[in-house]
């Protein structure tokens, strides 16, 4: 970047400071005149109580774009001619061997603006309502507006306020904008090319790095706060459903189900002695057993069992109790029930080899012996898990596309095309 040169302003004798060679307009900042090269004075009237909009960046300010680095020259303060509370904030970055870049903050929401050289051959405002595609991508209309210059400081390589009185049109494909500018005395239009940046992207490529104010609202290019393009998400988790369901009966084939034992407890055993249930061999490592324990006989009643698993290879121990309660009756004329008469359980992780049960009856006391029939079972894929995916899979799309809408309307909610200027 070049040297700073000092000069005074002709119109008041202020201090100027020069940042570029190829600037053709200066502003004074002292009498708000406008100074060409040739030091020739323009009248140029602007608002003074839009200079706060100017406070985030500083004149001088670096910005690297495309491992370029671009200098902050001047600053624009802008609005919309039928909405003056709709103010944004141009800073313009220049580099003499590269197209100026414009950063645009409105609201605390940002832009990288690039000029695109092509005009837009033929085009007309009528031709809005078609959208525009732009690198075989489709942007939609978004909004539309006459632009107003409320305020601008520093120095231009261009004559900016010949965008005073341009109308706007904003096609949108975020995080990408197609901003068209049309001038009705010429009809010509201007594009350029605009992608939104979070904060963070901003203060990644300023060389100063700044406190950039929070975002109020929903600007028009700007994503869906996560970055899921919720269709391919959609599609995604659907063939990863698909390859938990092809794992899953994977699984079932080179582990099938097995049901290991069946057996009958009395509760009439005495507490001191056990029914033992042998022989239980599990074939594969890292098994799941399930244990299914069914009492016909319980009236107003419960019974249990107290498990003991027993590796016989090792002699390591499970510990377990299952119980079984129904409860039935009349109460203001009306039939009422709770409980079951069975219960179910898994143990998980068991290791290959041979195991035994060890079984305690225990039953509510004063009621007649009850049996027990009792299941057991072993499995290595368990559905569970897959049903446990799926649900959490097609909750999350849910989700997201309930936030995605309220994104959507909300963005959307501002009716853009009942301008007085179209």
């Amino acid at each position: 970047m070049q040297d700073l040169i000092q000069y005074q302003c002709p119109s008041c004798q202020a201090s100027i400071t020069q940042r570029s060679n190829e600037s053709i307009l200066f502003v004074c900042d002292q009498c708000n005149h406008l100074i060409d090269k040739s030091n020739k004075v323009f009248e140029f009237k602007q608002d003074d109580t839009k200079k706060i909009y100017t406070n985030v960046l500083q004149l001088g300010d670096i910005y690297k774009h495309n491992d370029i680095e671009f200098l902050l020259t001047g600053v624009i303060v802008k609005s919309e001619v039928s909405d003056p509370h709709a103010i944004w904030t141009e800073y313009v970055f220049t580099n003499p061997e590269y197209s100026n870049i414009y950063l645009s903050d409105y609201n605390g929401h940002w832009n990288i603006i690039e000029y695109e050289e092509e005009e837009l051959p033929n085009w007309q405002p009528k031709d809005a309502v078609n959208g525009v595609i732009y690198k075989e991508d489709y942007y939609t209309l978004f909004h539309q507006y006459k632009i107003d210059i409320l305020y601008a400081a520093g120095e231009f390589n261009f004559d900016f306020l010949l965008d005073g009185g341009k109308r706007a049109f904003e096609f949108i494909n975020p995080p990408g904008l197609i901003l068209v500018e049309y001038d009705e005395k010429t009809k010509t239009n201007t594009r350029f090319f605009s992608t939104y940046l979070y904060r963070s992207e901003v203060n990644q490529n300023l060389k100063r790095k700044v406190k950039l104010p929070r975002r109020i609202g929903i600007v028009g290019s700007q994503p869906f706060k996560y970055d899921i393009h919720l269709p391919n998400f959609r599609i995604a988790s659907v063939i990863l459903i698909g390859l938990f369901l092809c794992l899953q009966f994977t699984y079932k084939y080179i582990y099938p189900d097995l049901s290991l034992n069946k057996a009958v407890v009395n509760t009439s055993i005495d507490n001191s002695n056990e029914l033992h249930i042998p022989n239980i061999k599990i074939p594969y490592d890292h098994a799941i057993m399930d244990i299914e324990i069914e009492c016909d006989q319980l009236d107003n009643d419960w019974a249990a069992l107290q498990f003991a698993l027993i590796n016989d290879g090792n002699g390591e121990e499970k510990y377990f109790d299952m119980e079984a309660e129904h409860y039935h009756g009349y109460e203001g004329g009306e039939s009422w029930s709770e409980g079951s008469r069975s219960a179910s359980g898994s143990v998980t992780r068991l290791d290959k080899g041979n195991y035994h049960f060890e079984i305690k009856p225990m039953q509510q006391a004063g009621v007649t012996p009850k049996e027990f029939e009792i299941k057991i079972g072993v499995y290595k894929a368990s559905w569970s898990i897959f049903w446990t995916l799926t649900i959490l899979l097609v909750i999350i799309n849910i989700v997201l596309q309930m936030m995605m809408g309220k994104f959507e309307a909300d963005k959307w909610g501002e009716d853009y095309f009942t301008t007085s200027d179209t």
